[in-house]
């Protein structure tokens, strides 16, 4: 199983560069150390390269739908992906389909695949899910059982699947345990073969290391924090999506197909 990724905890080993970004935020620039460790999204890369049109859905909460940032989708990460994408890839027009509801359990979201996503046939499909059913209590049987139909349903219809773990909160920590729900979206994630966006782990260390201050008080701070926030989260799936064809790297103590 792949694991949970600690070296976020120091920034400078894990090489993440820190720059100015949206409205004087600060940021991260991508690529993220995890990545060398997922798998790729071949057919949306191969879409990318060779300048077809990219439709990514994007499902989640309210963390995706990015009200946290103000009114302007635009900021929001999904939106903020595809412009990375856009400059990455500029003979491809890549879309980003918001499906961003707040306080959707993964079961609310799978219901939303089949009666929305499917249909659109997108090239691939980010699923930001887990803390709603913290809050709800949902067992963590009955997660996994929801996600794996889910990423079923979209891999037979030849859908690329990334899965985005929650948002890290000290608030959140302190009155739920996240912890069976985040080892359940790694596993899905190694089982299924697809990659997972470590979204938490990375919130934990800008949080650490002073980058973002995500309990600041000031609702207009909050903003400039989500909107700087919701950029390098863009940026990093950007980045995920980019590596295209190259495969996780193996250490060299570990066999082929063995995971430390």
């Amino acid at each position: 199983m792949r694991p949970i990724p600690r070296c976020f905890a120091a920034l400078s080993v894990c090489g993440l560069a820190l720059l100015a970004n949206i409205a004087g935020a600060e940021a991260c620039d991508a690529p993220f150390s995890f990545l060398e460790e997922q798998p790729p999204v071949l057919r949306t890369y191969g879409d990318l390269r060779n300048g077809r049109p990219v439709v990514i859905a994007a499902v989640g909460g309210a963390s995706t739908q990015g009200s946290a940032a103000g009114d302007d989708l635009r900021l929001a990460w999904p939106e903020r992906m595809a412009a990375a994408l856009s400059r990455r890839f500029p003979a491809a027009a890549v879309r980003a389909v918001n499906l961003g509801v707040a306080r959707q359990s993964a079961q609310d979201m799978l219901r939303r695949i089949d009666g929305e996503v499917l249909k659109m046939k997108p090239s691939l499909v980010v699923w930001e899910t887990g803390t709603a059913d913290a809050v709800r209590g949902v067992s963590p049987e009955d997660f996994r059982e929801t996600l794996q139909a889910g990423i079923d349903r979209l891999k037979a219809q030849k859908i690329d699947v990334m899965l985005m773990d929650m948002q890290y909160s000290r608030r959140t920590l302190a009155l739920y345990d996240l912890t069976e729900y985040l080892n359940t979206l790694n596993e899905l994630a190694d089982v299924n073969g697809i990659p997972i966006f470590h979204r938490h782990e990375a919130m934990r260390a800008w949080s650490d290391a002073g980058v973002f201050d995500f309990d600041v008080a000031d609702p207009a701070k909050r903003r400039v924090v989500a909107a700087g926030l919701y950029d390098c989260i863009g940026e990093g799936v950007a980045a995920l999506i980019e590596r295209g064809g190259k495969k996780p790297a193996v250490p060299a103590n570990t066999a082929p197909g063995k995971h430390p």
